[in-house]
């Protein structure tokens, strides 16, 4: 059976998430956000994803980002971030561990509050 959406590949499959932070960090002229997903998808992200699923992870790193980034240094509770970011009705299979591996890379937790980490402080626009 195909699952589509997971560890990346053709046919339909969600973006690698290093692919999606290039892109986000094409617009500014670095490469921020391309190194937090860089790991987020694992081994098996690669190509052959389409528009809809590259601009939905897109779009939820933006979000992330700029969440976080808005919260500042008093940062967020990870029920908060559960909270506003539960997977929309049509999200991928693979969306919760994209989510947590983004999350993991752009921002360090202690004591159970998410801050951005230095490096993705920037606004994406």
């Amino acid at each position: 059976a195909s699952r589509s959406g997971i560890g990346g590949g053709a046919g339909g499959a969600a973006p690698s998430s290093a692919a999606l932070l290039a892109q986000l960090a094409g617009r500014h002229g670095a490469d921020p956000l391309g190194a937090a997903l860089a790991g987020s998808r694992g081994n098996g992200g690669g190509g052959g994803a389409t528009n809809s699923s590259s601009n939905q992870y897109e779009a939820l790193a933006q979000q992330v980002q700029r969440r976080l980034r808005r919260a500042g240094e008093a940062g967020l509770t990870t029920d908060v971030i559960l909270e506003e970011f539960a997977p929309p009705q049509s999200a991928p299979q693979d969306y919760m561990a994209v989510f947590k591996r983004l999350l993991r890379n752009m921002a360090k937790c202690t004591r159970g509050v998410w801050r951005l980490k230095s490096e993705y402080d920037f606004d994406p626009s």
